[in-house]
């Protein structure tokens, strides 16, 4: 998969708060099969280490 050129700000939010953020931007530029998939990976993504890993694959936390 190719990462998005899509930037998502991180600073003080919790990984649940940037998975919702980083669902929502995908959606409004245009990835909603991304987005799904996301949805569907965070399901077996466990600990929040792994989960922001994934979220990296998809976006650019800045």
């Amino acid at each position: 998969m190719t990462k998005t050129n899509i930037k998502v700000a991180s600073s003080g939010k919790n990984i649940d708060e940037l998975i919702k953020i980083t669902i929502e931007q995908l959606k409004h530029n245009g990835y909603d099969f991304l987005a799904i998939a996301l949805v569907q990976q965070t399901e077996f993504y466990r600990t929040d280490t792994e989960r922001l890993e994934l979220l990296k694959e998809y976006v650019t936390l800045v």
